[in-house]
């Protein structure tokens, strides 16, 4: 199996950079986003990418 990956704390996993503006946590796992990329992805049905939980917002 291999090593678990690190992910930073301010870096967004849907536009794959550095948070921009508000940020948005998911509720299960705390993995920060964009507030604006998980309101897309939440109208886009995406979930999160950490550990696939739906966004409500």
């Amino acid at each position: 199996m291999p090593p678990p990956i690190e992910i930073k704390k301010d870096f967004c996993l849907f536009h794959k950079g550095q948070i921009k503006g508000d940020v948005y946590e998911c509720k299960k796992c705390g993995q920060p986003y964009c507030l604006e990329c998980a309101k897309k992805a939440s109208l886009e049905g995406k979930p999160c990418i950490k550990c696939k939980l739906a966004f409500f917002l």
